[in-house]
């Protein structure tokens, strides 16, 4: 709630007062977000060894992280980022680098647009867990994400952004599998907002 009311505080100052301040060429930020991950490749059904069946029915997951990087003469992107997502019988964490590009928007706009548009791609690690009775373990993925942000900066030191991101990452189910799902995962999408605080 607290990223949607600055999100929606930041589109409603005009435009020519959110630019009236000078960006450096080279700045660092940190960005807390919060949104949903989600995948019917989350959806897991397995027939196990002695007719058991090991079953989780979660599509999406809520999902919180923090990412920390770089903007490089202006335009350039790179950073790091830290996540956790989960339901209630489902775990996931994810780390990974990215590096991407911003433009910026031109003055005279209509208020409400972007003060920024990025576009950002990067590897990324997983880790997946199904905390249910009758579950094994899965191995961790290595994937790729793609993302674009839509930044709306009200003050040097801060800004509201709306994200999506694609995320393409596997896991594999280590326990033996009669019939059924052998991996969690595969095409997914993050979609959600946040929190910048820039220097």
């Amino acid at each position: 709630m607290i990223a949607a009311l600055a999100l929606f505080l930041a589109a409603d100052v005009p435009l020519e007062m959110r630019l009236d301040h000078d960006d450096p060429a080279t700045e660092g930020f940190v960005r807390i977000r919060v949104g949903g991950w989600a995948s019917s490749g989350f959806e897991f059904t397995a027939e196990l060894p002695g007719s058991l069946e090991a079953r989780s029915d979660g599509q999406g997951l809520f999902s919180g992280g923090v990412d920390a990087g770089i903007v490089l003469l202006d335009r350039y992107l790179l950073f790091a980022t830290v996540e956790h997502s989960q339901t209630d019988d489902v775990n996931a964490d994810v780390a990974g680098v990215c590096f991407g590009y911003r433009e910026r928007v031109r003055s005279g706009a209509p208020t409400g647009v972007p003060d920024e548009v990025a576009i950002y791609a990067g590897g990324i690690w997983g880790r997946f867990e199904i905390d249910a009775s009758g579950f094994d373990d899965f191995d961790d993925g290595l994937g790729l994400r793609a993302g674009v942000a839509l930044t709306w900066r009200p003050a040097p030191g801060f800004a509201a952004s709306a994200i999506i991101e694609y995320r393409l990452i596997e896991f594999e189910y280590q326990g033996d599998v009669v019939a059924g799902d052998k991996r969690a995962g595969g095409s997914t999408i993050w979609a959600g907002l946040g929190i910048d605080f820039r220097w």
